[in-house]
């Protein structure tokens, strides 16, 4: 690997390589053992599948560096109240194939990492990318049985039209408004706040992340 500049570059090459020697292997020992006829279609298949899920994972962990600890910088992401857990969220769509991903990053009072999730989906909009990410994220707090909770998203829209008169918001987005205030009623306190892009880096890189996982 001498020719390699980065260690990223060494990293995803070393990781292929890893991968493919386990499959062989294993393809192998199916052979020897129980007498299954190798695939070769299949096991490329699975090495391409398991190097994904293992860049994936990478990806996960440098959300997670993200997460981790509060920041004394006031420009910086700010841990909720006492007893309350913050689940901030993002969507990334693509106009052209319709294509979007939802980043989903919960966070207790000390600032910890709590949790972290993403999702593809297919919305007609931008705007309805944010309201289904706020939702799942919504659904995603309801089944960790969490009782108070903020949301925190970057989208002003949103945001205002979730803690306003849905009535009067988009048309469009009026279903899935909803659903977000019939989701609310699961928790003894939620909050719903805006927070500059800035703010919600980690959740905007799992969301590019789902995106191009769907790609």
């Amino acid at each position: 690997m001498d020719g390699i500049q980065t260690k990223e570059e060494k990293t995803r090459i070393s990781c292929i390589i890893a991968v493919t020697c386990w499959i062989i292997w294993k393809t192998r020992n199916r052979f020897v053992f129980y007498q299954c006829k190798p695939q070769p279609l299949l096991a490329i298949k699975t090495i391409l599948s398991q190097v994904e899920e293992l860049a994936a994972l990478n990806n996960i962990r440098t959300v997670r560096r993200f997460c981790e600890g509060p920041s004394t910088n006031p420009t910086s992401w700010t841990a909720p109240n006492a007893h309350v857990i913050k689940v901030n969220f993002d969507a990334a769509w693509l106009a052209s194939s319709g294509k979007a991903g939802a980043g989903l990053i919960t966070r207790n009072a000390n600032g910890e990492f709590v949790g972290a999730k993403c999702l593809s989906f297919h919305p007609e909009s931008a705007i309805m990318a944010e309201a289904t990410a706020g939702l799942e994220g919504c659904k995603w707090a309801a089944e960790l049985g969490l009782s108070e909770v903020c949301f925190e998203s970057d989208s002003k829209e949103l945001i205002e039209s979730v803690r306003g008169n849905i009535k009067r918001g988009r048309w469009s987005l009026y279903s899935l408004l909803s659903r977000i205030r019939e989701c609310n009623s699961n928790f003894s306190n939620c909050n719903w706040a805006w927070t500059n892009r800035k703010n919600n880096e980690a959740a905007d890189h799992l969301a590019s992340l789902a995106l191009s996982r769907s790609s």
